[in-house]
């Protein structure tokens, strides 16, 4: 099954599960652009090239992009988890990142017992987990993290601050364990890239559709004054008029050969009643071979 998927990614033109997430973006290096809503067409086609070829080359979008397209931005769980503490849970925090000894506790006997249903539980778990953290000590259970509530009080800044960044660990990877916190970005940035050039492109579909209608419509005018001239023709065929019809059907007069040639011009030149010139409709008038005026090129 593995195999068919890279085959698959193989022949979608150059696509490859090893990307490249290591090389971040440095200081003062400018993030490649997304898609906008509010780009044009050729901007979008532009911006989805260069997209493109970073996945030809195997490189991450959402590292070459900074990250604009995925939910979090900020990419260190830990600075995340700090901007959620308090100034007492950040304190605490940074003296243990700095070396703080925590006491030992025996955690065999130092435990008591869960109450107040299950939103309590899941709130002492989580302590739990991060406690393991901070003692090294995978055995501490949610009954310890009760203990320490009650009788060490004073410390639990702290482990809230740990479940805080811990929390941000989770938010980064989507709160699941299959794939990993870069691979999650990489996901959020293909899908949103392309759910914005989509939704654009068909915004544009939508509006030239709309501009082919009043086009066509108005070519179909066009065409029937073109028909009503050419009926005078007794060899022209006469074709399918379903503009007329409908200017029929709701009262309108109908659209024929006779119209006023002077209206453009306003009457200041001459009606002119052969525009024609005698030339056929099927004979071309040829372009003269010397020109009608004399351009001196010299001045």
């Amino acid at each position: 099954m593995a195999q068919q998927g890279e085959e698959n990614m193989r022949r979608s033109g150059g696509a490859t599960i090893n990307i490249d997430y290591g090389k971040q973006l440095g200081a003062g290096s400018r993030a490649l652009p997304t898609p906008h809503p509010d780009d044009d067409l050729a901007t979008i086609v532009h911006k989805m090239e260069g997209l493109a070829c970073l996945v030809d080359e195997g490189k991450s979008l959402a590292v070459s992009t900074g990250y604009t397209a995925t939910t979090h931005i900020e990419r260190n769980p830990e600075e995340i988890g700090k901007a959620r503490m308090t100034p007492s849970e950040k304190e605490q925090y940074e003296a243990w990142k700095d070396g703080l000894s925590l006491p030992p506790i025996n955690w065999s006997v130092s435990r008591k017992p869960i109450t107040g249903g299950e939103k309590s539980l899941a709130r002492y778990q989580k302590r739990a987990v991060a406690m393991q953290t901070l003692w090294k000590n995978d055995t501490i259970t949610e009954e310890n993290a009760r203990w320490l509530s009650s009788e060490m009080s004073y410390s639990i800044p702290l482990v809230i601050a740990v479940v805080k960044v811990q929390a941000a660990e989770r938010d980064l990877a989507g709160g699941q364990t299959d794939i990993t916190e870069a691979e999650l970005a990489e996901i959020q940035t293909c899908h949103r890239v392309n759910a914005v050039a989509l939704d654009r492109a068909n915004q544009y579909f939508r509006e030239a559709k709309l501009l082919l209608k009043r086009l066509n419509h108005c070519r179909d005018k066009i065409q029937v004054r073109e028909n009503a001239i050419k009926a005078k023709i007794p060899t022209y065929k006469q074709r399918e008029d379903p503009i007329n019809r409908a200017r029929e059907f709701i009262r309108l007069e109908r659209i024929s050969g006779q119209f006023d040639y002077s209206a453009a011009t306003s009457g200041s030149r001459e009606a002119r009643t052969n525009l024609l010139g005698n030339v056929g409709l099927a004979q071309q008038p040829r372009p003269s071979k010397r020109p009608r005026v004399q351009v001196d090129l010299a001045n």
